[in-house]
């Protein structure tokens, strides 16, 4: 029998250099972050930005976003920022354990 031991899958962190040079080290982003972001629309900027926030507040690095943190951000920075944690997704759906 082939089992799935969820409780032995440890959650990633995500290491992040930002913008001031400081790390910050986020967790995984959870099922209902994904949830959340999916359901937003893609020119809702608030909304994705509000997730974003979100998921950048799930870090182990005492660290506390807000919104206007976000402001700064250019495309390149935004987009790979949304790739980095996304990606997080699209490595779990792909991994068969």
């Amino acid at each position: 029998m082939n089992m799935l031991d969820l409780q032995s899958m440890e959650s990633q962190e995500i290491k992040i250099k930002w913008i001031d040079g400081e790390l910050i080290s986020v967790n995984e982003p959870t099922f209902a972050m994904f949830k959340k972001l999916s359901n937003v629309k893609q020119d809702d900027n608030e909304g994705i930005g509000k997730v974003l926030v979100e998921m950048l507040n799930n870090n182990t690095s005492a660290k506390k976003f807000k919104a206007s943190d976000l402001d700064p951000l250019n495309s390149g920075q935004l987009t790979a920022l949304i790739q980095k944690l996304m990606g997080q997704k699209e490595a779990a759906d792909q991994d068969p354990n």
